[in-house]
């Protein structure tokens, strides 16, 4: 899912990441790591815009999508080791095939879905793997209409120009056609040590 989020102001975001889940006062892995990976995605969604804001502002929109093809996986990996996480993007029509979503993360792609379309705001999703590590997802969601003009509808809402640079760029891009509203796809944060470690058994 390449970043291809159109910034037209330094303070106007848009497929921002869901709002935090409630705070709560428990100290679990599963009341604190939703909130904790919340506020890593908004960092990697602000790192990304602002980054591309400024590419916009050098060259215009159609010159920067390149810049988005470069810059968005090393810019999301320097979030990550700043905060010694795992972290990526990852949807159900990719732009970039690296982001595309497993067959389970797909199923809880269409439990966020479900949520949209029940004027619900999804929130973050927390899985347990089984080496102990967890995943945090947290939904993305299309706020307004600038998305649209690099995720909408090809021909109306992205301008041929923009539609023939995203296939230069994209052969196999999947990632248009989305509405205000509908689901983007999600941030999935992985913490490693998250959860306690079964204690060991002493031998006699």
């Amino acid at each position: 899912m390449a970043l291809c989020f159109v910034i037209l102001a330094a303070r106007t975001a848009v497929a921002q990441p869901a709002a935090s889940p409630p705070e709560s006062k428990s100290d679990s892995p599963e009341a604190v790591l939703p909130q904790r990976a919340a506020a890593i995605a908004r960092e990697g969604f602000s790192e990304l815009s602002s980054n591309l804001l400024a590419a916009i502002t050098r060259s215009g929109l159609n010159a920067a999508l390149p810049y988005c093809a470069e810059k968005a996986m090393p810019l999301t990996r320097a979030v990550a080791q700043k905060h010694g996480v795992g972290l990526k993007r990852i949807t159900h029509k990719p732009r970039n095939p690296d982001n595309q979503a497993s067959a389970t993360e797909l199923a809880l792609l269409r439990q966020f879905q479900a949520d949209v379309a029940a004027k619900r705001t999804p929130a973050p999703a927390l899985v347990t793997n089984a080496n102990q590590t967890v995943s945090v997802y947290v939904p993305i969601v299309i706020p307004n209409a600038l998305c649209l003009m690099c995720h909408g509808q090809p021909g109306t809402e992205i301008s041929p120009d923009l539609q023939a640079t995203l296939r230069k760029l994209y052969p196999n891009d999947q990632a248009t056609g989305f509405g205000i509203g509908d689901l983007r796809g999600a941030w999935r944060v992985d913490f490693t040590n998250a959860l306690p470690r079964p204690s060991a058994t002493r031998e006699n």
